[in-house]
């Protein structure tokens, strides 16, 4: 190479290193946040570059304590820091922008992280709960985030965080946080928050066997929460606590125990007395039931939650009619048991209209409540809002069987291929719950019939018939097996049974065919989620 090539190259190279450093010396670049500036939670960093105008910015690159965060090629520049991440104090914020030459500016400032992390996840957690409650969704989030932060652990903070993941349905990351915190074996509300956590992120899937999962998984978890609130009950506690506890878990005889520990029926309070009555109807135990009523009846007690307890007593024993009429004074005066009864009646005699308007009202008493859902879903419209309502109280009672005979109600009314084979998965995890669920065995022997499937049948409805002898769908029901299986001699007498319960409703002078028994089965069969906390409910308006 010539001297004079060697000078040309020499100058070309000198000429585009001055311009490299010519622009870097010229560049700047300037952060939104100012140096001493204090910032909690998440905040978004803006880059503003000056000086690489003619060369262009390839990229910005963010860094916190000298390690890098983020980069971006493009206006405007930005980082999403969250700060809670960071301990609170003092941290070195930089930025570096880069032009397409490589030429290079810096800037740097100090913050002060101040998520007042020093106060406890106690604290923070508490301050979450309360936002959640007052609906002010974004200091919930800041508070429970920094609880979360400060311990993983803490119950208030995980319960917040889990909230509000579940209201954006984020399920995995809502049970994730619920599984990492400390929850007693008996917090009933908790692990029942968890239970339902469970259900709703197997609904989210999308699939059958996601939401049979999630719904397994639900149910031991909530059952799992009232053994232990139950055993964690002390000998002395009220009669009414046992008796509720031994309730929820469907033991009629302990919830029967327990509450004639409060004493007899001229003496116990009339919560103890109204509870009894139906803890009798639950069970089956007529006679007892007619006793206490005879007692009432002499002493001269009882009051609208009386009349409502009474009411639910003449549904068990199939006289929808009677009941619709003693609670007709509750009703009037919105008495919110009485209400919900008239609802369930008025659906099973047929009264569709009034029915609506009955669960309307109970819908504005109390809004989101297990048992009003499974009421709206009977008379919903939009098949999504059908099932919306189902898995709402499937997830608020997870280890009840009534939400999942109602969602196999509703599968078999639907256009699924498999809707038979669902629906009967369904009925098998509400005869999970309780193996003796009259709803789920009845709904279960009419599937199985329309399935051409008598003899599996056979023993599902004679178990019906001895828990309750004059259901009156049981008995037509075994009048249709018995068509089935070729056992006519005993037909004619079990039709003529069950038209003396129900001359109305079941007044078959032959037998049905199968799609339409199971049709009026399920019509028949409300799911009435009848407990202590219906009749003495909390938070009505």
């Amino acid at each position: 190479m010539t001297d004079i090539a060697r000078a040309c190259r020499w100058m070309v190279t000198f000429a585009a290193l001055f311009a490299l450093v010519r622009s870097a010396h010229g560049a700047e670049v300037t952060l939104s946040v100012a140096d001493g500036e204090r910032l909690a939670d998440r905040v978004t960093i803006t880059a503003r570059v000056t000086g690489f105008e003619e060369t262009g910015v390839r990229q910005v690159a963010f860094s916190v304590d000298g390690v890098e965060r983020g980069t971006d090629s493009s206006i405007p520049y930005t980082l999403d820091w969250d700060t809670v991440n960071e301990s609170d104090g003092r941290h070195r914020l930089a930025a570096v922008a880069t032009d397409m030459g490589g030429a290079a500016a810096r800037t740097e400032v100090t913050v002060v992280v101040d998520n007042e992390l020093s106060k406890g996840a106690e604290h923070h957690g508490r301050i979450a709960l309360e936002a959640l409650k007052a609906g002010d969704l974004p200091r919930a989030t800041r508070h429970a985030r920094r609880a979360v932060k400060v311990d993983p652990t803490n119950l208030s903070a995980a319960r917040a965080l889990a909230s509000i993941h579940r209201l954006a349905k984020e399920y995995d990351k809502a049970i994730g946080v619920l599984e990492q915190a400390q929850i007693p074996e008996d917090n009933v509300p908790v692990r029942t928050e968890l239970a339902a956590l469970y259900v709703l992120r197997g609904d989210a899937g999308e699939t059958m066997e996601a939401l049979v999962m999630g719904a397994n998984t639900g149910l031991e978890q909530h059952r799992k929460a009232l053994l232990a609130s139950r055993d964690a009950l002390k000998s002395d506690a009220p009669p009414e606590q046992r008796g509720d506890a031994a309730f929820a878990l469907r033991d009629w005889a302990g919830a029967i125990r327990a509450y004639q520990m409060a004493g007899d029926a001229s003496t116990a309070s009339l919560g103890s007395v109204n509870r009894l009555m139906v803890a009798y109807a639950r069970a089956g135990r007529r006679r007892d039931l007619d006793v206490l009523l005879r007692t009432l009846k002499r002493e001269e007690r009882g009051d609208d939650i009386t009349r409502a307890a009474h009411a639910y007593c003449l549904l068990a024993s199939h006289k929808p009619n009677e009941a619709r009429a003693l609670i007709e004074q509750g009703v009037q005066n919105r008495v919110y048991p009485s209400l919900y009864l008239a609802a369930c009646a008025d659906l099973i005699i047929g009264n569709k209209k009034v029915a609506g308007e009955e669960i309307t009202a109970l819908a504005e008493m109390r809004p989101g409540s297990p048992e009003v859902l499974l009421l709206q879903s009977l008379v919903a419209k939009e098949p999504l809002d059908v099932r919306a309502h189902i898995v709402g109280a499937m997830a608020l009672m997870p280890s009840w069987p009534e939400a999942y005979v109602r969602m196999a109600g509703d599968l078999i009314g639907s256009n699924r291929p498999k809707r038979m084979e669902d629906a009967e998965t369904m009925l098998g995890i509400a005869r999970k719950a309780d193996r003796d669920a009259p709803d789920a065995l009845m709904v279960t022997a009419a599937l199985l019939m329309v399935q051409r499937r008598p003899e599996e049948a056979q023993p599902i409805l004679a178990r019906v018939l001895e828990l309750d002898p004059e259901a009156p769908d049981a008995l037509v029901g075994m009048a249709l097996n018995c068509s089935m299986l070729d056992r006519t001699r005993e037909i004619t007498d079990l039709l003529a049974r069950a038209m003396k319960v129900s001359d109305v409703l079941w007044n078959d002078v032959f037998v049905p065919k199968p799609l339409d028994f199971l049709r009026r089965v399920l019509q028949y069969r409300i799911p009435i989620l009848m407990t202590p906390d219906v009749l003495y409910p909390t938070g009505t308006r």
